[in-house]
C-alpha cells in the first residue's frame, strides 16, 4: 500500500493488472484503465507547502475510491498521479465512472487560510483494446496518452478518445 493514502502502490497494481489482462485476452473480457492527476499540482505545493499537498492528495484518493467498486484496483502512481484499474466494464462505462470522479473533485470544498482551493484533475481512460493488450505497460500508457491529450485540450476533464 503507498503510505501517503493508504491505497494500492504502483506495484501491487501492475503485478495484479498484469494477471487481469492475461485473463481477459483469453476469456476476451474487457479491461479498462483510468490515469488521472491533478491539475496545477505544483503550484498547489509552491503556494502552500508539501504538507498541504499532501492533504489534497489524500483527499482526492479518498473521494475517487468512494466511487469505484470494492473489486476494483485504485491506487497512487507516484506524485499525484494516480491509477485505477476495472475489470468488466466497457469503455463507455469506465468513462462515466471517470466523469463521476471528476464531478466529485470539482465539488470539494478546500480552504487554506480562509482561501477556497479549487481542485480539478485531468483523466485519460483506455481499454484492453478489444482484449488484445497483455501487459499492464500497455494498457497504462494506452490510458496516459489520453491524460495528456486532456491536459493539452485545456485540462479539467476525462480523454476516452484519440
Amino acid at each position: 500500500h503507498d503510505k501517503l493514502t493508504g491505497l494500492y502502490n504502483r506495484s501491487y497494481i501492475e503485478n495484479i493488472s498484469n494477471q487481469w489482462l492475461e485473463n481477459a485476452y483469453k476469456r476476451k473480457e474487457s479491461i479498462v484503465c483510468i490515469v488521472f492527476d491533478i491539475d496545477g499540482f505544483k503550484s498547489i505545493n509552491d503556494n502552500y507547502g508539501h504538507l498541504f499537498g499532501d492533504e489534497i492528495i489524500k483527499l482526492v484518493g479518498k473521494a475517487c475510491s468512494d466511487i469505484v467498486r470494492e473489486t476494483d484496483l485504485i491506487g497512487r502512481f507516484g506524485g499525484d498521479e494516480f491509477v485505477i484499474v476495472l475489470k468488466d466494464i466497457s469503455l463507455e462505462n469506465g468513462q462515466k465512472k471517470a466523469e463521476k470522479m471528476l464531478d466529485s473533485i470539482r465539488k470539494l470544498k478546500i480552504y487554506k487560510d480562509n482561501n477556497h482551493i479549487p481542485i480539478t484533475m485531468s483523466i485519460g481512460v483506455g481499454d484492453n483494446l478489444k482484449c488484445n493488450l497483455k501487459e499492464f505497460n500497455e494498457l497504462f500508457n494506452y490510458a496516459d496518452m489520453r491524460l495528456y491529450k486532456a491536459k493539452k485540450n485545456g485540462k479539467n476533464q476525462v480523454c476516452a478518445s484519440d
